[in-house]
């Protein structure tokens, strides 16, 4: 394939996001949750929990601000800490769970950007304030193709309710390979399940360990899809990637899935 010919209109991967991208890149070696373990510390890690409902004082905002919101609020534990996602802001906290009924939730740091979102930016700020109060938690396992749920308690006896969403690493059943893709503005002719289609051209990015760009692959014509990413024409960008081999491979299902963990840098292309 040749090599692209349109320039970015400037760096396409600038250091500190670089940087930024590069320091989560290294994941630990610990065992992969998994949907059918029965150990709470497995259960609670292998799932994104979506808050679906709230008793207690909560009741009042939540079924106020819920139905206005794109998306459910979730809720992520990694065992070490808690991420929220699906508000205006990036959120998180440190939390300390003793395995069984007992928690304790640190105070929840989050960024600060503006969000037009009425309903959004009040979800932001009750979840903000209720975090650190609180007391405990109750998880009840999957049965079946019954999602397994969690319920919080808080101390002003408040109660969420949330189901569980298989973490990625839980639905392929492996920990991620990270790796980073340039994509190329423009698409290529290529042929998919047989039929003619419009290919990605990507090539690999090596980073140092201060996030400066130390060296490209070659540009390849990269078939099928990148989950959670969305090509926009004219546009350099720089991904950074969870790649995926599925423990158990159909012919329905590709040996290894690209999942879009962050975009790095995005950049359009000068006229040619």
């Amino acid at each position: 394939m040749a090599a692209c010919n349109a320039a970015p209109t400037s760096q396409v991967a600038s250091a500190p996001a670089a940087q930024a991208a590069f320091a989560q890149t290294v994941g630990g070696t610990a065992a992969q949750p998994s949907m059918n373990s029965t150990d709470p510390e497995h259960l609670l890690r292998a799932y994104h929990w979506q808050l679906r409902s709230a008793s207690g004082p909560d009741q009042a905002w939540f079924d106020t601000v819920a139905p206005a919101l794109p998306a459910p609020v979730e809720l992520t534990f990694d065992g070490q800490r808690l991420t929220v996602s699906g508000l205006c802001n990036h959120m998180g906290a440190g939390y300390d769970w003793d395995g069984e009924t007992t928690l304790h939730v640190g105070m929840a740091m989050a960024t600060k950007r503006a969000c037009s979102d009425t309903a959004l930016m009040q979800a932001e700020d009750a979840v903000g304030r209720q975090l650190s109060n609180a007391t405990g938690l109750a998880l009840t396992a999957p049965v079946g193709d019954t999602a397994p749920l969690l319920t919080l308690h808080f101390a002003d006896g408040s109660a969420w309710q949330l189901q569980g969403r298989p973490t990625d690493a839980t639905r392929f059943g492996s920990a991620p390979q990270r790796v980073f893709l340039e994509v190329a503005p423009d698409t290529v002719a290529c042929t998919q399940h047989g039929q003619p289609s419009q290919c990605l051209q990507v090539r690999s990015v090596d980073f140092d360990d201060a996030g400066l760009r130390r060296a490209e692959g070659p540009w390849q014509v990269y078939p099928g899809t990148i989950e959670g990413y969305a090509h926009t024409p004219g546009e350099w960008t720089v991904l950074r990637i969870n790649r995926y081999t599925p423990a158990r491979v159909s012919s329905a299902q590709p040996a290894v899935v690209d999942v879009l963990d962050m975009v790095v840098s995005r950049q359009m292309a000068q006229p040619r």
